[in-house]
């Protein structure tokens, strides 16, 4: 009537009338069991006993067995009836086993595909071997699944019972696996070594397994766990098996995508940290690289147009902006592109003028064929370098060369000139001392003019090396100044320039190297002399700072000035501005880069504004001497 019991057989089928029953693989029909030494007693006070075979191709399958508290309650009616009952039965359960053994394997081939399908979508190793661990649980109904990757020599769980301790028996299972690249499959704990061990994994019955392989490889082992004896069907071990392909396939992928994207993420690295702009095209024509520069010297960004061909580009740009950034009409790069496509292999090399911003720049354009390790093109390289600072920088040492050459050929000549017209005095016998004296006193001003000029490169090289020694002391302002404007007084006159000198009796002395504040100033003179018109006036003026550390030197003169934009670079090195010098030759660009330079070595600033009559007003900082300021470098 359905009441549970335990069987005395459990264990040992092979004992009592049951085990005949499948030794002999015939019925057994018992009139008295106390009469047969064999009988085992399932239930209380049953006397007869009626056992049958369930056979399926002569193979047993189960029994039918009936008790009565009768005596000889079974007849050969019964045997037959029972045994016609038993090849229905064996019908049924063959049938019930196929339905289930199909039924099964369509859930697998499920499993595999949803699988197969997950893995090809997973973007790290992480997703590969939990769907791989999933699906190895779903396929085989398992207690737990775990999975572990092989490498070094070492296993590292990477899936399934995380918190779960590994008892060592399971370890050198798993471990002899991955070293052996076997299967291991164990229905009856009872072989396995150390068994006792397993008692630490709750109800664990049986173990299985499977290594991970890749081109005779192993990548690591699935481990399934079942809760109870356990007999794998040929289904279960095929769907294992296929699974770790499938996974070893996945893995493998997944690890080389890792390496792929490693080394496409450094060599994007590598571009957008140069400065010049590329483009890599393959022979089609399709955008498969470019870097932060291109963008920036075209304007736009291209990450939308990456895989796509470059047409779509240059539709968005349009002919005039094309024009404008590649120097190419639509015609011209339609013929570089059919030049490209007859020669691949044959660098190109141009330099165009590109729009950007409202502004003209120079660049050099380089096109590399990209080859591949059999020798064949299979892609266009484009580099583009902006050159307009070094075609500035190219034309500004033209332009100092020649006017180094002019100022130094000047005072050269004159030298030659005056030696010239010793040597016709001389010729002559002339005697007068005076036309001596001035036919020297010429050679003598050009050639301290020209070691002036030398003198200015080679303090300025050392000024920016921080070589330049300087020998600060407590010095008079006033007399400084008054040195400077000697210097310059005859050009002064000579335009009929005032210049007046306004520095208090009060102004402490200043700690500075004295040589070189009088060239600060005498420059300073110069340029002003050269910008201010005839009849103007030059101002010295000097006074105390807020701070009381620094006196404040101004410099002013009624010129044009300094225009505002040009302010922030007029102390470069070289720097002309274009202003048309009312007399004497354009400075070399030089004078204002040496005041710079020298006083902050001075540990002062130095700054252009405008001045109170609205010309240029030069003014820089120098520590007075009662600070006890030290500048020596």
């Amino acid at each position: 009537q359905g009441t549970q019991f335990v069987s005395p057989l459990t264990g040992n089928i092979h004992m009592g009338i049951v085990g005949r029953t499948l030794r002999t693989r015939k019925p057994v029909l018992i009139g008295d069991t106390q009469a047969d030494p064999d009988y085992i007693g399932l239930f209380p006070g049953m006397r007869s006993e009626l056992c049958v075979p369930i056979l399926r191709e002569g193979r047993p399958i189960g029994v039918l067995n009936f008790e009565d508290p009768r005596v000889n309650a079974f007849t050969e009616s019964h045997l037959r009836l029972v045994s016609t009952l038993a090849d229905h039965v064996a019908i049924a359960i063959e049938n019930a086993r196929l339905f289930h053994a199909h039924r099964r394997q369509i859930e697998t081939l499920v499993n595999l595909r949803s699988l197969s399908l997950h893995l090809l979508s997973a973007s790290n190793l992480q997703a590969v071997v939990e769907a791989a661990a999933q699906r190895a649980q779903e396929i085989t109904r398992a207690r737990a699944v775990n999975l572990y990757l092989w490498s070094d020599q070492r296993l590292t769980l990477v899936a399934g019972a995380m918190d779960e301790p590994i008892p060592p028996a399971r370890q050198a299972i798993v471990q002899q696996t991955a070293e052996s690249g076997q299967p291991y499959y164990s229905t009856d704990p009872q072989p396995v070594p150390d068994y006792y061990t397993f008692t630490l994994a709750t109800n664990f019955e049986a173990i299985a397994c499977i290594p991970i392989q890749r081109a005779g490889q192993v990548l690591g082992v699935v481990e399934v766990l079942f809760s109870d004896p356990h007999y794998y069907t040929q289904n279960e071990i095929q769907a294992l098996d296929v699974l770790a392909n499938q996974t070893a396939v996945a893995i493998d992928n997944v690890q080389l995508y890792e390496e792929v994207r490693t080394g496409r993420d450094q060599l994007q690295a590598i571009l957008d940290s140069t400065r010049e702009a590329m483009l890599l095209l393959d022979r089609l024509g399709y955008l498969r690289k470019t870097n932060r520069a291109a963008e920036d010297m075209l304007g736009d960004s291209l990450k939308s147009f990456i895989g796509q061909n470059m047409t779509q580009w240059l539709r968005k740009t349009g002919a005039k902006r094309l024009y404008e950034l590649t120097g190419y009409t639509l015609p011209e790069l339609r013929a570089y592109v059919r030049d490209i496509a007859r020669r691949p292999a044959q660098p190109t090399h141009r330099q165009f003028q590109q729009i950007r911003d409202g502004e003209i720049h120079h660049i050099d354009e380089i096109g590399t064929p990209v080859v591949d390790e059999r020798g064949q093109t299979i892609g266009w390289l484009l580099t583009w370098r902006d050159i307009t600072e070094e075609r500035n920088l190219a034309i500004l040492r033209e332009e100092l060369s020649n006017m180094i050459v002019h100022d130094l050929r000047s005072p050269l000549t004159s030298i030659i000139s005056s030696l010239t017209m010793l040597e016709d005095l001389l010729a002559e016998n002339e005697t007068d001392p005076a036309i001596f004296a001035e036919v020297i006193q010429v050679a003598q001003n050009s050639g301290e003019n020209m070691l002036s000029l030398v003198q200015s490169l080679l303090d300025i090289a050392r000024l920016e090396h921080t070589a330049l020694s300087l020998d600060c002391r407590s010095q008079s302002l006033v007399n400084i100044v008054d040195e400077a404007c000697a210097s310059v007084l005859g050009l002064a006159v000579g335009a009929n320039i005032n210049v007046e000198i306004n520095i208090p009796e009060t102004l402490p002395p200043v700690w500075a190297d004295a040589e070189k504040t009088q060239r600060i100033l005498i420059n300073l003179l110069d340029n002003a002399l050269r910008h201010t018109p005839f009849g103007g006036t030059i101002a010295i003026e000097a006074e105390l700072c807020p701070e009381q550390t620094n006196v404040l030197v101004r410099v002013s003169d009624t010129g044009p000035g300094i225009p505002p934009e040009a302010r922030g670079y007029i102390f470069d090195k070289f720097t002309q501005l274009d202003q048309q010098a009312l007399r004497g030759h354009k400075g070399s660009g030089l004078g204002l880069t040496f005041c710079k330079l020298a006083v902050e070595a001075h540990g002062g600033q130095i700054w252009v504004e405008d001045g109170s009559e609205g010309g240029a007003a030069f003014c820089f900082t120098l520590p007075i001497a009662a600070t006890n300021k030290s500048c020596d470098r």
